[in-house]
């Protein structure tokens, strides 16, 4: 989280504990993982695989529904709806043709299959059901409304906790693997999948959003606004001032531009991401998301030099795109083509190798800006309403 945010916990006075308000498509596991917690299914016989999102209950129409969702690190993800007229989602047969079974499948984050075509088809079997729990198996039939294309889904299976978090007990991937000496153009290596080109962090004039705080009260919300354009003596370029505001009053500001080339640039201190501050404040750029990423794209800063309590110490930041084109559920509203960046400060002291210091999750949805942030200690935000102008 950033240093800002350490501030913001003080002005508050709030006891944060670990709490898990998103649901994403990028798992790679989790320690508490349950063997076979997770989603699967053959298309074209390849076997795509992936966590689940979100699973809940909702009334509906006097009835009740289940939503599942679920995705994977390379933007395959699934969604499918349950209805019961009785109110009651029990074990047993729910299909499309009745009515009672829907569903959509997202290949790469780009092509959309779902039933709009008279043939198409979803048959599920709900083999073991409750307040906490489902275990199913399913087949479909599926068209892409821009395509026309059909894929025939089978050996479909889903075991997911309901209502509440959903460690990933399935590897997280396509279940189809780079051959040897490959890359982008050898030897059998895979491309990786390239992020939807869109703006991810928008700063537009008198755009603002709001987070949710973990265990703070339902109506707190800190808001950030971006509603000026500021000088910093010494630097050629304007910087968008967004003000953190909680109960409104502003609380901490932060400061943005992009590059000529389209990446995205913080100007900071040097150490507002790491444990410790440097004993004289050493402000600089900082690229955080770049214009054009793919699936496994990584940066760094430059490295940063100076003493703590009088000892020598380095710092610099390390980057990392673990997701592309995913879908994310943020306070129970799904968002789509989302970018995930896990990011790191690391420390050298006295000369010795770099460590990791603060380990950081920030994700990003298209023309929307950051919608979940978080840090090795559990603090996080959760997007909940924004306006982008």
């Amino acid at each position: 989280m950033k240093r800002s945010y350490y501030l913001f916990l003080s002005l508050i006075a709030v006891s944060f504990l670990w709490s898990c308000k998103k649901d994403y498509s990028y798992e790679s596991g989790d320690a508490d993982k349950v063997v076979g917690l997770g989603w699967s299914l053959k298309a074209a016989d390849t076997l795509k695989q992936g966590c689940i999102d979100t699973a809940y209950y909702a009334d509906f129409a006097g009835g009740k529904s289940l939503t599942i969702e679920g995705g994977n690190n390379i933007g395959n993800a699934i969604y499918i709806g349950l209805i019961s007229p009785t109110g009651i989602i029990s074990a047993g047969n729910y299909s499309s043709a009745n009515l009672t079974a829907s569903m959509e499948y997202t290949s790469r984050g780009v092509d959309i299959y779902s039933l709009s075509a008279s043939s198409d088809y979803l048959d599920l079997n709900v083999i073991n059901v409750n307040d906490s729990v489902i275990d199913a198996e399913f087949s479909a039939s599926l068209t892409n409304n821009v395509s026309g294309k059909t894929i025939v889904i089978t050996a479909g299976k889903i075991k997911a906790y309901i209502g509440r978090h959903n460690a990933c007990g399935i590897p997280p991937q396509e279940g189809t693997t780079a051959g040897g000496g490959g890359g982008t153009g050898g030897g059998g290596g895979t491309v990786p999948p390239v992020a939807v080109d869109g703006d991810y962090f928008p700063l537009t004039q008198n755009s603002w959003w709001s987070y949710t705080i973990p265990n703070a009260a339902a109506a707190d919300t800190l808001k950030i606004l971006s509603d000026k354009l500021f000088n910093i003596p010494g630097y050629p370029n304007s910087y968008r001032l967004f003000r953190w505001q909680f109960r409104a009053k502003d609380v901490d500001s932060l400061f943005y531009r992009r590059e000529t080339n389209g990446d995205y640039i913080e100007i900071n201190s040097v150490n507002a991401y790491t444990t410790a501050d440097f004993d004289q404040f050493q402000p600089a750029e900082i690229t955080f998301l770049l214009k054009t990423v793919s699936l496994g794209t990584s940066w760094a800063s430059q490295e940063y030099s100076g003493t703590v309590n009088n000892v020598p110490t380095k710092y610099k930041y390390l980057f990392n795109v673990t997701g592309v084109n995913g879908t994310m559920t943020v306070n129970n509203v799904k968002y789509t083509n989302v970018i995930k960046v896990i990011w790191r400060s690391q420390v050298s002291t006295s000369g010795a190798a770099y460590k990791d210091d603060q380990v950081y999750e920030s994700d990003y949805a298209k023309d929307i800006g950051l919608i979940y942030t978080s840090d090795n200690a559990g603090n996080s935000l959760s997007i909940k309403n924004y306006q982008v102008f």
